[in-house]
Formats: C-alpha cells, structure tokens, sequence
C-alpha cells in the first residue's frame, strides 16, 4: 500500500521516523499515539492525531502492543495538516481498529481543514500489524421505487405498494409497484380488493379511473326487455349501476298496452272505453255500449256506433222481419215507389186493417196470417156471402193518386179457402178523390179459375195503362164465386218495378 501526503516534507519526515523505529525503539518517547504501556496497540486507521503546535510532523502510530486503539486525529497544529489515518502499528500483534472519523479540520495558522469521516485509509502496517479495516460509510433516506416499509424511509414521505411512491396511492384502481412505472403511483386494471357485483353489473378497474371500481350505467341490459302483455307491462331488467341487476316492475295498465310499443298506453284506443277498470270496445259491445258502458236491453239489444239499437241485420229481428236503415226490426217495408198504403197490414203502420177501408155489410176484416210469418203484421181476410136473392162479397178498398197515361205494375200474395178468384181491381177517376163515375177498370185475377183451396202465400201481378184525364184510382181486393173466401197481403201499385 503507498501512502501519500499532501507535503513532501511530511513524507519525508514519515520516513525517517520508520526508519529509525527498530534502532530507537527502548527509548522512543511515545508523541501522539498509543501509549508505551501497550494498552494503544496499532495506531488509529482513521487518521492520526494533528501534527505538533510547532509544525510537527503526524505521530506515525503506537509502539507495538496488544489492545487499544489510537485516538482520532486532534486538532492540528500550527502549520500542521489534518489527519489523514495515522498509521499501523508496525510491531503491535494485535490488528490495528479502524479510525472512528477523519480529524478535525485545523483551526490555527493555515492548518489544512480535515478531509471528512472517510474510511481509514490504512495507515502502513507494522510488523506483524494488520492494516485498520476502516469505518462503514454513511447512509440516505431511500429514492421511489426503493423498498420500505414506512414512510420515514422515502425522500418522498410514502411508502405504498411495499415500495417508496411519488404520492399517496390507496385508491382502488391505482398501485405503486408496477414492473413497468415502480414509484409512480399509476391507474391499473388489477383492483385492491374485489370489486362488488357479478355478471354483466360487475364492476372492475378500466385502467383509467383510479379512485375506485367502474360499473355499468343504468341503461345496460342484464335481462329480458320490457313487454306488454294482456294489459300488463314489465319493465326491462336493467343493471342499477352499483354493480346489481334490478328486478324488473310488472304494472296492470288501466287502459291496455301501447300497440306500438311494450309500455301502458295512456288512454283507451279509438272505439274503446274505460268500462270496469279496463278498455273495452263500446261500439259494437251490446254488455258495455258507448262511453257510458250501458248495457243494451229490452227492444234494443244490439250496439252500433255506441248506441243500443233494435237490429243490425234482418237475423236479429223475429221471423218475416227485416232490419230497416234506422235499425229497427219490420215486417216487409214497401218500397218508396209503392204508392198504396200499408200494403202489407202491419199493425205498426195504423193497426189491423189501417189506411185501408173494409166492407161493412160482409166480412173484411184483420187476419195475423201474414205472408212473410211476420209477427206484428197479418193480411186482410174477406168472403163471399150470399144473403137471400143478393150475391154480394166483403172487400178492402183504398184510393190513391195516379197520373194519366202512366203504366202501373199491379200485384198482391193471395191464399184462397175453397174454388174461385181472388182479384183485385183498379177503378181510375178523373177527380183526385176516387169521386163520380169510374173512367174504366182493370183487374188483376191470377191465376184464374183456381180449382180448390189455395193453402199457401201465392203472388199475382199484371201490368195497367192508366186512362187519359185519370186524377185518381179505387183498389178493390175482393173473392168470388159463391160461398169462397181468401186473404190478402203485401198489394202494390208501382210505377217503378214489379215488385211491393
């Protein structure tokens, strides 16, 4: 080992005074270092005392001995450097300690200043002496990324994650020890503790927020979607945000389901009404008809437009009935042509035999034997009778307005008891109250000379000219021959068609 000084006069001096060591040694005055007695051992490795007030050299260590260490280094003299390490001791057996720090800095006369507590740097080796192994270095407060187990260890103040961090990191989603950022404190997918939730609400760390997990928004499906189903609507089943799957509401819409989407509709859809607690429709219903719910009864049960009518069709009404345009139920109405008056001896147009005019010295009178079974409707039923030497018959009669020289279709339904004619005539009048003398006649009897009864409803028409100046017409439905009667139905004279 070289051991180098500042001065070459100290080195110097340093040689001469080990060279004299082994000549001088009985009567060598211990200067600065350990003691003759032995208890000094091997000079101090850090550093010798400081040289002498007057400019002497560093003591160069302790006589050969067995224990003790040399002092440190002491103030230097006047002119005198600082210690360096004193030097071993160059007989002492046992091995020289290390220096327990560099000497002070000199404090007189130019003295050099003290190079700091390093290591002994090894002061020369006595015979047999062993070279001070020199003092441990001094340590710092540890850098991020360092290992630590409190804060009091880091420059930074933090000990997270096991390492010392940039910052305080104990959010849910944020470490300090990534193999990639060890130190910082950075956003991570692994969180600290599991986050709540399962399934599709589950939360987790995204890698961007730090505080805490991340769940899915309140809009996320975690189920069926919601519906609408026989007035009852369910709502979707839609994560809570907070890491669960609510639990869909089912509600009982009070007026139906949408039809244009799985929710309660608002209000009842057109035709409909809220009748007990739900819609309905109340234009066709006869148990719950128009906004009111009534229920149709009596003559008028069936429901149109929301209201209770008698009919809808001709099935609604009895046997022989029709249903007419104002919807209620009539045997056979005539048609708008036909001018005669109740035609077909309905009881609902003047009763029995009314607008018609029956013979009063032989039968005519009302018979419910109608031709279409129509109930509330009949026909007119006449006979002939013989009374002494008078051949007479009983009829019905009515006048009707006609117009000259027009062509009429005659008709009416016949039956018939016994052989004969059923036949009904026209007697047309110039004035317009069937008054004075008949113009002419024409008559219908068909079919002719019936052989026998005639037992079922049998219809008989022809067609007439009515004459010039004609104002007015007399229709006579009568029977002949002898001891015969018949009845008769649904008669019409119309300028329009053949038909009643």
């Amino acid at each position: 080992m070289t051991i180098r000084f500042r001065h070459p006069g100290v080195l110097l001096a340093g040689v001469l005074a080990i060279g004299l060591l082994p000549a001088c040694r009985s009567d060598l005055r211990q200067t600065d270092g350990g003691t003759p007695d032995g208890n000094a051992g091997g000079a101090t490795g850090g550093g010798g005392r400081g040289g002498a007030a007057s400019g002497g050299a560093s003591a160069s260590g302790g006589a050969p001995a067995t224990g003790g260490s040399g002092v440190g280094g002491a103030v230097a003299g006047s002119g005198g450097i600082s210690g360096s390490g004193g030097a071993a001791g160059s007989m002492g057996s046992g091995a020289g300690t290390s220096g327990g720090g560099g000497g002070a800095a000199g404090s007189q006369m130019g003295g050099a200043t003290g190079t700091g507590g390093t290591r002994g740097s090894g002061g020369m080796a006595g015979a047999g002496g062993v070279i001070g192994a020199g003092g441990a270095g001094g340590s710092g407060p540890g850098r991020p990324g360092d290992p630590c187990t409190t804060g009091t260890q880091c420059s930074t103040g933090v000990c997270a994650d096991g390492v010392c961090c940039n910052g305080t990191c104990g959010g849910q989603c944020e470490a300090c020890n990534t193999s990639t950022a060890k130190g910082t404190c950075v956003a991570v997918t692994t969180p600290r503790t599991a986050c709540t939730g399962t399934g599709t609400c589950g939360g987790r760390c995204d890698g961007t927020t730090r505080a805490s997990c991340v769940y899915p928004a309140a809009t996320v499906s975690c189920g069926a979607a919601a519906s609408c189903t026989n007035g009852k609507a369910s709502t979707a089943a839609l994560c809570d945000g907070a890491g669960s799957c609510q639990t869909p509401t089912v509600t009982t819409c009070t007026y139906g389901c949408r039809s244009d989407g799985p929710t309660c509709d608002t209000g009842c859809p057109t035709g409909q009404a809220l009748c007990g607690g739900s819609c309905v429709d109340v234009l066709s219903s006869p148990t719950h008809c128009g906004d009111a719910c009534t229920a149709c009864s009596g003559t008028a049960t069936k429901c149109m437009g929301g209201s209770c009518v008698q009919c809808l069709t001709g099935n609604d009404c009895q046997t022989g009935q029709v249903c007419t345009t104002s919807h209620t139920c009539q045997c056979r109405p005539k048609s708008a042509t036909n001018i005669i008056l109740n035609p077909g001896f309905d009881a609902s147009l003047g009763g029995g035999l009314g607008n018609w005019t029956p013979s009063t010295t032989y039968a005519a009178t009302f018979s419910t034997d109608d031709a279409d079974g129509c109930a509330g409707s009949g026909s007119a039923h006449v006979a002939f009778v013989v009374m002494g030497q008078n051949k007479d018959f009983g009829h019905v009669s009515q006048c009707v307005p006609v117009a000259q020289n027009t062509s009429y279709y005659l008709g009416y339904k016949f039956k018939q008891d016994a052989d004969g004619q059923t036949v009904c005539e026209l007697w047309f009048y110039t004035g317009a109250s069937c008054a004075g003398s008949p113009l002419n006649t024409d008559s219908v009897q068909l079919p002719s000379n019936l052989s026998g009864a005639v037992t079922s409803w049998t219809q008989a028409s022809t067609q007439v000219t009515t004459p010039a100046s004609t104002g007015s017409a007399t229709i006579i439905c009568h029977m002949i021959p002898d001891s015969s009667a018949g009845s008769f139905d649904q008669i019409y004279l119309n300028s329009a068609a053949n038909n009643y």
